[in-house]
């Protein structure tokens, strides 16, 4: 008990208002649902240009971001496609799955990662979004989504390019 002339004593440390719940099961519980999947990635490179891709192989889907990087080489090139193409690069809530990858910052609303299909019809309908002509990188990563998805709408470039020099590094 203080007197009067006597300072009163300091408080051991500064009390807060608010309650700590994170140790109540029922905020433990809610704390290991997740809105978001956070699956580790694997790497794979698209257009040998050390522009790695994330992909889920479980769920067999790409991260549109990265495959867009791939393609263009920049992230300038990718924010001028998603602005042009819209929220979610226009695709519908059915065509992507949002999740998080664990090797990277888990803030934010997450990452849009769709079928390899998908990520085809991406490249090839973000090109007219952008002035100047895209570069080669852009259709050999669109030829290597649609061969990952079995969709191929264009000869392969490899197929033609062996055959042609095949045919003029023959003896007779």
């Amino acid at each position: 008990m203080a007197t009067e002339g006597s300072p009163a004593p300091a408080p051991a440390e500064a009390r807060s208002k608010k309650r700590h719940r994170a140790g109540e099961p029922y905020y433990v519980a809610r704390s290991e649902r997740v809105a978001v999947r956070r699956p580790y990635p694997s790497h794979v490179d698209v257009c040998c240009q050390n522009h790695t891709v994330r992909y889920d192989p479980e769920a067999d889907i790409y991260d549109l971001r990265d495959a867009l990087k791939a393609g263009y080489g920049n992230e300038r090139a990718v924010n001028v496609t998603a602005n042009k193409m819209g929220k979610n690069f226009g695709l519908k809530e059915s065509q992507f799955e949002r999740l998080k990858w664990s090797d990277g910052g888990n803030t934010g609303f997450g990452r849009v990662a769709a079928k390899a299909a998908v990520c085809a019809t991406i490249l090839r309908d973000s090109i007219p979004h952008h002035k100047r002509a895209p570069p080669l990188s852009v259709t050999q990563a669109q030829i290597w989504f649609e061969d990952r998805a079995g969709a191929r709408t264009q000869p392969s470039i490899l197929d033609a390019t062996v055959s042609a020099h095949g045919l003029a590094n023959q003896r007779s």
